[in-house]
């Protein structure tokens, strides 16, 4: 239902640009605590975060739950991207229902996130070029 971008900048992310079906856009500056506990210690990997079921998973607390109902979050997968040791981007499919992620489409996120991250880095570039 949803698939956004995030910069990370110190500890907020940015989200300038979500692309929504059926639920509210997600655009706009906020704190990365919001992503919940476990998910910030997860970040220094840069593996794939799959959730099934927000309300089910046993990783979050009770208020990180209903943070998620808010958003219309009930299932995503996400990665987070480090380079250099830093964490720079997140890039998030985001579900109104549960779902069980498939493999390939996990993967797919991966890639696309990668992607976006090397088009961004490339216009960034460009733009202090000039």
């Amino acid at each position: 239902n949803r698939v956004s971008y995030a910069d990370i900048e110190g500890t907020d992310y940015i989200i300038r640009l979500s692309h929504v079906n059926g639920v509210a856009q997600m655009v706009g500056r906020g704190s990365v605590a919001t992503f919940g506990e476990w998910l910030l210690e997860s970040h220094r990997s840069g593996e794939p975060i799959v959730v099934n079921d927000v309300s089910t998973d046993p990783r979050f607390t009770e208020s990180e739950r209903a943070n998620f109902r808010a958003s219309e979050i009930a299932a995503f997968a996400m990665v987070m991207l480090v380079k250099n040791g830093q964490w720079v981007a997140a890039f998030g499919v985001h579900n109104a229902t549960p779902r069980a992620w498939k493999k390939t489409e996990v993967e797919l996120i991966r890639d696309v996130a990668e992607r976006i991250w090397e088009a961004v880095e490339r216009a960034r570039s460009e733009r202090a070029r000039r």
